[in-house]
C-alpha cells in the first residue's frame, strides 16, 4: 500500500519498505570500462519519485579503461534527462600513493551517465575544470585501485 498512510492503519515492514525503499544488489554496465577480475559492489534503492544508487569497484589485474568510462546502465531513467540535475560524487583511490581524487557523475541520456574528474585549471577566475576519466586519467588506474561512485536523481 503507498503512502500517504489514514488514520487508523496499521503501520507495517511492508508500509515502511513501500514508503521508503529497500536497498538491493545491483549489477551495473559499462561503456569502455572491461571489470575482469575486479570486484564490484553495487547496491540501488528507490524511495518515491527518487532514485538512489552506491557502485564501489576495487581494480583487479585484468580491469581495464579503453576511452571515457560511461555508466551505460541505470536502475531507473533519469526524469528530464535533457536538463537533469542530479546529487552525485566520485572517487577515485590510488592505492599506490593513497592519493584521492574527487569527480561526479553527469547524465548523458535517460538511462546513462558520464563518469567524469574535477581538477585544477590553474585559471584565475575558472580554477575547477572537468574532464572524463580514462586509463591515466586522473591516475593510471592499477590493481587495487578504487572507484566509487553515488547518485540520487528524480525517476521518469
Amino acid at each position: 500500500m503507498p503512502y500517504p498512510f489514514s488514520a487508523g492503519e496499521i503501520l507495517t515492514n511492508t508500509n515502511l519498505n513501500d514508503a521508503l525503499g529497500v536497498s538491493a544488489p545491483w549489477v551495473p554496465t559499462w561503456s569502455n570500462l572491461t571489470v575482469g577480475n575486479g570486484v564490484v559492489t553495487a547496491r540501488e534503492a528507490s524511495f518515491g519519485p527518487f532514485q538512489f544508487f552506491y557502485i564501489q569497484l576495487v581494480f583487479g589485474t585484468t580491469t581495464s579503461i579503453t576511452g571515457s568510462v560511461l555508466l551505460a546502465s541505470l536502475p531507473a531513467n533519469v526524469f528530464n534527462s535533457a536538463n537533469a540535475e542530479i546529487l552525485s560524487q566520485v572517487k577515485y583511490l590510488d592505492a599506490s600513493s593513497s592519493s584521492t581524487y574527487t569527480g561526479h557523475l553527469s547524465v548523458a541520456s535517460a538511462s546513462t551517465m558520464n563518469v567524469r574528474r574535477l581538477f585544477d585549471s590553474g585559471i584565475a577566475g575558472n580554477p575547477t575544470q572537468e574532464a572524463a576519466i580514462t586509463a591515466t586519467s586522473p591516475v593510471a588506474f592499477a590493481q587495487t585501485d578504487t572507484l566509487s561512485m553515488a547518485a540520487l536523481y528524480f525517476t521518469a
